[in-house]
């Protein structure tokens, strides 16, 4: 483990990083504050970026330690507002041998990491997802229990015969630092029972992307994923257990518990990779991409997908007016 103090005071002002960042990934996340976060890929390394809600304020950035000259793709920026804990995480090519999952996380002025979290010579991780999320228990015994997680997934073993797997993990978070002690990677396929005799070991990237995301009816944070062993697309439910008993010394922590949701066939055609998701009652899902001029999506209901369909784009239709129409199927 890595700790590095650097005092926000010392952030460059962004304009120095103009052309560095236009040529990088990004993903965004908005605080409750008002300030943009933002992860870019520069010649530096892998930037943050803080946009203030004061229009006044020219925004800031920061490289993330030890970040400079590698290879970097798939970056996520996280926030757990309540802490103003910044999470990081991304994908990185080590010297054209492996990739593998990095893990950084930012708290009053502090740097934690980076620091691995999955991915070796033997069994390469990529495609990495990031969700921050605070679960809430009580119980007679224990009480209110708060407790903030970093859920993570990736795909693992893409460069095995056998084309790899989904993997899981859920870190939790005490005082603005990860608790890596406690990180217990989860194998996703053996959360659900074997399929249909199937090969799809050679089907190419766009399945080997599970995805986060949070029920809309019950706060729950889930996750989708993808067997190609068994042709079977799995969700799980990452429940919070609030603790037994209190332990002296040591504050209450709720655990996090993946469970088996949901099994559904394989549609070799879906598309996870670039893929989004909106969720409705009772899990109905529905996913869509883009492609050329058009918007692909398909519909999850009672347990099976949809065939593939296609809203064209036109003068009269645009990509955003689109997308509101397919979102409004998983209603």
């Amino acid at each position: 483990m890595i700790m590095i103090r650097k005092s926000l005071l010392l952030l460059v002002l962004l304009a120095a990083f103009g052309p560095q960042l236009a040529a990088g990934a990004s993903s965004m996340v908005l605080g409750h504050n008002g300030a943009l976060y933002g992860v870019n890929i520069g010649e530096t390394g892998l930037v943050v970026t803080v946009t203030s809600p004061n229009e006044h304020e020219v925004p800031a950035a920061v490289t993330v330690p030890g970040t400079a000259g590698d290879e970097i793709k798939n970056a996520i920026i996280g926030i757990d507002d309540p802490s103003d804990l910044l999470v990081l995480v991304w994908q990185e090519r080590v010297a054209d041998a492996f990739t593998r999952i990095q893990l950084a996380t930012f708290h009053e002025g502090t740097w934690f990491g980076p620091v691995t979290v999955a991915g070796d010579p033997s069994t390469w991780a990529s495609n990495p997802a990031m969700l921050v999320h605070r679960a809430v228990t009580q119980t007679e015994e224990s009480g209110i229990t708060e407790t903030a997680f970093i859920h993570l997934g990736w795909w693992s073993g893409s460069n095995l015969d056998d084309g790899g797997g989904a993997k899981g993990a859920s870190i939790p978070i005490d005082q603005g630092v990860p608790l890596i002690d406690e990180y217990d990677p989860i194998d996703l396929s053996d959360m659900i029972p074997y399929g249909i005799a199937c090969d799809m070991t050679g089907k190419d990237e766009t399945l080997k992307h599970p995805k986060l995301f949070i029920d809309p009816q019950t706060g729950a944070p889930h996750m989708i994923f993808v067997d190609l062993r068994d042709c079977l697309f799995g969700i799980v439910r990452l429940e919070p257990e609030a603790p037994s008993a209190a332990v002296a010394g040591q504050r209450r922590r709720n655990i996090a518990v993946w469970r088996a949701q949901m099994i559904i066939p394989v549609h070799p055609d879906l598309v996870l990779a670039g893929a989004k998701f909106d969720v409705g009652h009772d899990l109905s899902v529905v996913m869509y991409w883009d492609r050329d001029q058009a918007i692909d999506y398909a519909v999850l209901s009672s347990s099976s997908w949809s065939e593939i369909r296609s809203l064209q784009l036109s003068n009269e239709l645009t990509h955003e007016e689109g997308v509101t129409l397919i979102r409004e199927l998983a209603r």
